[in-house]
This record gives C-alpha cells, structure tokens and sequence, in this order.
C-alpha cells in the first residue's frame, strides 16, 4: 500500500490462537486428560463453529477409539476448511482405523499431491478401484479434460497427464447424481471429421514419449464437454417429443441406425465430435457398439421462462477504467444497457478469473465457496447450487458457448448440459459471437440460458502475443520485459493500457453484432441480457492488488422486468449477480450462507459497504472493503496459509475518501467500524497454527487398532 499506514492487530485472533496452542501442544504430547479437555471446552464457548475446534473434538474422540463419531467431527471440520492438510490427514486415519481404506486413500492421494506424503503401497485391485481418485487429483483443476495417469518409469509409478476423449471425466469427492455425467469430446466448426482429435492424440503420444506433455500444447483446441450417458439402444416416445438428441461417437467412426415409421435411417458419428439429430417421431436409436447420448432437448417454449437468458463474462472488463476513459471505448455496450441497469460502483469479490468466477457463480465469498487455490483439486459441495444449476432446473437448455475448462472440475459450471472451453486464452468475441448467433438459430425452439465467458479485455502475461498493432506503434523500449509474471502483476505502461483499450474496442464492435442480432430477433420481453466481469486489470494505477482499476467490476442487464435506468452509483458487488438472475429470472436465492445482495434498483435493499480480498497461499492476505465515501485497506504481515487461512494477529490498514483525489485519513471511529467489519469476514478462516499430525492422535491401544 502506498502512503501511511497503521499497524493493527484483532485480539480475539490472538486470544483464539492461545487457546489453541494450548490444545496442539497437548495434541503432539498424546495427552487428552483434563487439560485438553478443559482448553477445548473454552474454545468450543468462544468460537463454536470454528474448523479447529471440530478437529480438536475429532482428535478427542479419535484418542478414544470412538473413531465414527471422529470421522463426523473430522468432516464437520473439513466442510469448514476443505483444503487444510492436517484435516485430511485425521480424516485418512478415521478412514483406515474404521477399515474404510478406499475412502482414506482420496485424503492420502491429496497429500501426495501436495507433497506432504510420499508415494502408497497399493495393491493392483486397490490401485484399480482408486484410478477415478488419481484421474481427478494428479492434474490441475483448470484442466479438462486432461487427467492423471499412473505409469512405469524405470521401475517407479509417476503420475503423467492423459486426454479422455469421450470417456466420463473423473471427480474424487463427488458421484454424479445425474445420469449423463460430462464426456469430453473436441469441438469441430465444420473442418473435416476427427481432424482435431488425431492431432490432440499425436501431441499427447510425443509427450508420453518424451515424459512431458505441456498443456499449451492444446491451447488452440476448443474441448466439447457434453453430459451424455453410454448406449447402446435408446427408446424416444411420444411424451419427450418433439426433440434434438445430442450425440457424440466413441473409439472408431460409427453408424447409429434410427428406426422410426417404418424407415431406417444411417447417423454416422465421428469419435469425440458432438452431432445434433432432432427427432419429430416416437424412434429407436441402436448401434453395435457403444454411442453417446446427451440428455434430449425437449422443443417447445414456456411462459414461465424468458426464450433467451444471455450472460456475458467479460473477463477483465474493468468498469473504472472504462470511466476514467469517458467510456469511448464502449460505445455498444453503453447504447445497449443504457436501456437498463448499468452498475457504476461494482466490486468484484477476488482479483482473479479462478476464485471470482466460482463466487459470481455461487453467490458465495471465496472462504464459503473454498474455491481459491488454482493447482490443488477440490469440488464444490452439492448443497451449494450454482446459476447454472437453478436454471436447468427451471427447465432452460444450459449451454456455455465459451470459456474456460476450471469450472468443470471445481463444480463452479457444473449445471451446464454442454460447456465448449479453451485451455489458454481463445476466448475471442469476434468468435464466441458468430457462436452464439449460430447456436441460438439452431435452437430457436427451445428457451436458453447461454453463457459467453469472453477474454478480449483481459491483459495477457508475456508468454501471450500481444495485439499485432502494438508493436509497430511503440519502440521496443517500451516493452517491459515481465518473464514470469502473472497478470495480476503487470505493470502500467502506456504500450499495455493502449493494448488493453484496443482489444476492450474490439470487444466492443464484435457485441454490437450481437445485441443488433438481439433486437432484429427477439422482442424486449423475450430475451434478458446480464453483462458482468470478474475482475478489473492491473496496468492503469497504483500497485495496491485491490486497487480501484483492479477489482473495479462491470455489471449491467437488460430486457424482460429490467427496470430501465441506466447507469446508477448504487453500491454492488459481483457477488449480487446471483440474486439479481434469482429476480430476473424466477429461481429461489433464499439460503442462508449467501452472501448476494438484491441492490435496491430491484427492489432489494442497499449495500452499506463491499468487500474484495486476495486468499492466494504464499502470499499475503489483503483486505479491501469500500463504503460510498470511504475505503479501507488491510495487508496481513504473514503470507496465506496453503490451507487458504490467514494469520490476522498483526497487519497494516490504512483507510482513503474516495472520489477524484482520494487521500489517506486517520479516524479512530472509523477504524473500529471497518475493523469490526474486518473481523466479522475472516474470522472463519483465521489462522490459528493447527496441528498437523504425523502419527495417530493418541499412543493408547484403542486408537491404535
């Protein structure tokens, strides 16, 4: 943070961690007698649903031997912080201790991921019945529909990455409720048949045989992630029809006969591609070999839905900086959305695309979703429903035209019927708008809820290509040489901001195609369009992660039930996004742990104030939290644990007016407000120096058993 700061500190983040030490050093003693029992009731009084204390309650029951009660506690504990390494590696022992050893591998698998454990003896049945676990687990989480691979390598097993095309894609800690679990298959915009998928498989044969296969490799593939179920004869009758039957071939090219009326007709499928059969009369779909079939879509639209919802991430869209500009960059989007809400005063909930996204999908801060560590597995509980999710069961064709692959295996898209994603950077709008206007005269038929995840405005790091007008515009000392650094941390320069303002033009031009394809084909009633962005972009202002320009966030609608305002200074988050499609399309968004807001422009009620914060391990936790006329900043003097807790005993704050000339400001009361505020958001996942165990929990006969 630049300019003065206040040293702080939360005292009942000292007082908690106290309390705990006490309890860990009892812990590493094997001692549970009267001590640990009377130090973990003090913290079961002071903080009850905190994650440690149902871990030091598991260890207790754990030390007696009553190991199905520990297991309990120990997945209360886990639920609360799903990333802790001392949590899975009690739940591993809970598992072994009630002979459960295929669960305890999941956990003992997750800390050979990260490197606390070395490799497991397995036996062959063992190692078997556990490839869905180290599929899912030995890959990153940003990566469908690459998977771990086990493999022989001078006499070790090491993990490798695979391809699994048209097979189902593996999740260690979640069954699919559903009967069409997500096959991956690889996209063709009318290029010859299996062309694709011959090429993806030569690059991952070069890898194997060189022991490395890079996933940039794959950056110019569009994967096609399709929920589809394995058949060999399907029945359509007359209730599901009419209909259109995604198919997709497995293995070889195939021939799927249709009988129906008395006729035979011959569907040829090519391996890995999606082909589309709409089907008018009762039929019977058969093959000799296996085939695979999306969930039919059924035709016919309903009053109770809109015929398109559209959803726009605009990755990157900083809202701030299209303001400083005097938004001359966005002439489209302001026509458009001037017919309905433009949020002038919009924060996003993280800094970058792999938590925020999970957080506008959920509704959820990153401590609630858990969904901020981008090269460990973890899934989002079930219980948690996404937008997504709310709107296939209002009865939309879920289809995400464009994006990224991370939310296919955190759960964060996990409600979309088919997800087209790219690896790297592809995300073009001059691409994913053509798309969408093809897929949308395809299924006119049907009401849709598409999303349209758009990288254009994002800065690329240097590993990127920059725009090809950049360089004959700017001498090469004006390219800041950045090897290795993330987006997040580019720095300003006049050749990155004029990048960036190109590229948000572009963007620009390519919607406008779209919302004039909007207006020529669907009344105002028909159609409700959400336009948003996840973050903001580093190359405009100060250094500060949580800068205006960097976590400043577009959020705009229009269409049906849309009140017609233009731009607002409301007070809102990326997070209200949820609750705003909950009104704007019909879906309950009443539980509990939500952390959306319904802004006031929609009959809601006003934000006092908006939080953003960076939860990434290894580096330090920073706090943002902005009111209308002031903002508040905190950076912890500890880095993030890899657990995703922060240490708030000791860290910095300063506190700044906002508006044209913001300065620094020094007010106890206001202070004690945002540090209130402060304490009340990271309480659940303060650091507070668990144990990490490395034996059993006890050296008494009955917890050794």
């Amino acid at each position: 943070m630049k300019g003065r700061t206040e040293e702080g500190a939360l005292d009942a983040c000292r007082e908690l961690q106290e309390r705990v030490r006490i309890l860990r050093d009892a812990l590493e003693r094997g001692d549970f007698g009267q001590g640990y029992q009377e130090a973990l009731q003090k913290l079961d009084e002071k903080a009850p649903e905190q994650a440690e204390t149902f871990f030091f309650f598991a260890a207790f029951a754990a030390s007696r031997g009553e190991w199905r009660d520990a297991l309990t506690l120990a997945e209360n504990a886990c639920r609360r912080r799903r990333m802790s390494r001392a949590i899975w590696r009690l739940l591993y022992m809970c598992h072994m201790a009630l002979g459960e050893r295929k669960a305890a591998l999941k956990y003992r698998f997750l800390l050979m991921r990260t490197g606390e454990e070395k490799m497991t003896e397995l036996t062959r049945e063992e190692l078997e019945a556990s490839k869905d676990i180290i599929r899912a687990v030995f890959v990153p989480p940003y990566a469908a529909p690459f998977v771990g691979v086990l493999r022989e390598k001078d006499g070790d097993a090491v993990f490798g990455q695979g391809l699994r095309l048209g097979e189902k894609l593996p999740y260690a800690f979640e069954e699919e409720p559903q009967g069409f679990p997500y096959r991956a298959g690889i996209l063709n915009e009318e290029g010859n048949h299996g062309l694709a998928a011959t090429i993806a498989l030569f690059l991952l044969e070069k890898g194997k045989a060189s022991g490395n296969t890079p996933l940039y490799w794959f950056s110019d593939f569009w994967f096609d992630i399709l929920r589809a179920a394995e058949k060999e004869e399907a029945v359509l009758l007359p209730e599901s029809l009419p209909c259109i039957v995604p198919l997709m071939g497995k293995g070889e090219p195939q021939m799927v006969c249709l009988r129906a009326g008395g006729q035979t007709v011959g569907i040829t499928l090519a391996p890995g591609e999606t082909s589309f059969v709409r089907l008018e009369k009762p039929c019977r779909l058969s093959a000799n070999e296996p085939f695979l079939m999306g969930r039919p879509v059924k035709l016919g639209h309903s009053p109770k839905r809109r015929k398109l919802v559209l959803n726009i991430l605009a990755d990157g869209l900083s809202w701030p900086a299209q303001r400083l500009d005097g938004y001359e960059n966005i002439p489209n989007i302001m026509r458009f959305f001037s017919k309905g809400v433009i949020f002038e005063n919009c924060w996003s909930a993280a800094e970058y695309t792999y938590p925020s996204l999970a957080s506008i999908e959920t509704g959820l801060h990153l401590h609630k979703s858990q969904i901020f560590e981008r090269s460990v597995f973890m899934r989002l509980e079930q219980e948690k429903r996404t937008i997504s999710e709310k709107m296939r069961e209002l009865g939309y064709y879920t289809v995400n035209l464009m994006g990224g692959g991370e939310g296919v295996v955190n759960g964060a898209t996990r409600g979309f019927e088919r997800l087209l994603v790219n690896l790297s950077v592809r995300q073009q709008a001059s691409v994913g708008v053509v798309r969408t206007m093809t897929h949308l005269d395809a299924f006119r038929e049907v009401d849709n809820f598409v999303l349209l995840h758009l990288a254009d405005p994002h800065p690329c790091a240097s590993d990127i290509a920059l725009p090809a007008n950049m360089q004959p515009k700017f001498p090469p000392e004006t390219f800041i040489a950045e090897d290795g650094v993330t987006s997040v941390f580019l720095r300003p320069s006049p050749m990155m901001r004029e990048a960036n303002r190109w590229k948000v033009r572009v963007f620009d031009r390519e919607l406008g195609i779209l919302f004039d394809y909007l207006e020529e084909n669907y009344a105002p009633e028909e159609y409700v369009v959400h336009l948003y962005s996840d973050h903001g972009v580093s190359v405009y202002d100060d250094d500060w992660l949580l800068a205006d320009t960097h976590v400043g966030a577009s959020l705009m609608m229009r269409g049906a039930d849309v009140p017609q305002l233009g731009q607002v200074e409301e007070l809102a988050s990326s997070l209200d996004l949820y609750k705003i499609m909950a009104k704007t399309c019909g879906f309950s968004a009443d539980e509990p742990w939500l952390d959306s807001n319904l802004p006031e422009v929609f009959g809601g009620k006003k934000r006092e104030y908006v939080i953003s914060n960076s939860i990434y391990p290894g580096q330090t936790y920073k706090l943002a939290i902005r009111t209308e006329g002031h903002e508040f900043r905190l950076e912890t003097e500890a880095p993030t644990a890899p657990d995703g807790t922060v240490d708030m005993a000791q860290f910095s704050y300063q506190i700044r007016t906002r508006g044209k000339e913001p300065r620094i400001i020094a007010s106890p009361e206001l202070a004690r407000y945002f540090l209130e505020i402060a304490r009340r958001h990271t309480q659940p996942f303060w650091n507070l120096h668990m144990a990490n165990f490395q034996d059993r929990p006890s050296r008494n006969a009955d917890a050794e058993r």
